[in-house]
């Protein structure tokens, strides 16, 4: 991404509070667990589409089908109020939802799993001194105890204990 587009990006940080920036500026109408929740969702599983259906019992289990439906299709209708240029970030039909990921976002997660990464290559590659930089950036990224967050402090924790 170059530095024009870095500015017009959307930064998504779902480590520790979730956060959003788009071209410099706060995005605080993103406001509700489930708008959150929803963005989180779709930009975490954004590799492959998301069946609608999948997404409405995920979100609403105790609502019938149809009223589940209904809640998704209002909650994206709010998604899409709330997200600047929502239209750059999220791809719509009418069977599934999928985060557009040649959109210009950064996000907080995928650099964890890219420093993990490094950590391992550097383990494989040039031994201690470029594992344990690595190392360091890792363990900079704060971890709540929310579930889709344990599996990257497992990830972490492997790292960093079969470098010992």
């Amino acid at each position: 991404m170059n530095e024009s587009s870095q500015s017009l990006a959307l930064h998504i940080h779902l480590l520790g509070d979730f956060r959003l920036v788009y071209d410099s500026t706060p995005v605080t109408s993103v406001n509700t667990a489930r708008l959150q929740s929803l963005l989180a969702y779709l930009v975490l599983h954004r590799n492959a589409p998301q069946p609608r259906h999948y997404l409405a019992f995920l979100f609403w289990p105790d609502s019938t089908e149809a009223q589940a439906h209904t809640n998704l299709r209002n909650l994206l209708h709010l998604l899409r109020h709330a997200l600047p240029d929502a239209n750059r970030f999220l791809q719509t039909d009418t069977q599934t939802l999928q985060w557009q990921t040649d959109a210009p976002f950064t996000l907080d997660v995928a650099d964890f799993e890219s420093a993990v990464a490094q950590v391992e290559q550097g383990r494989a590659i040039s031994g201690d001194r470029q594992v344990s930089n690595s190392t360091a950036q890792v363990e900079m990224f704060y971890l709540l105890s929310q579930v889709w967050q344990y599996r990257l402090k497992v990830y972490l924790a492997r790292s960093v204990n079969t470098k010992r």
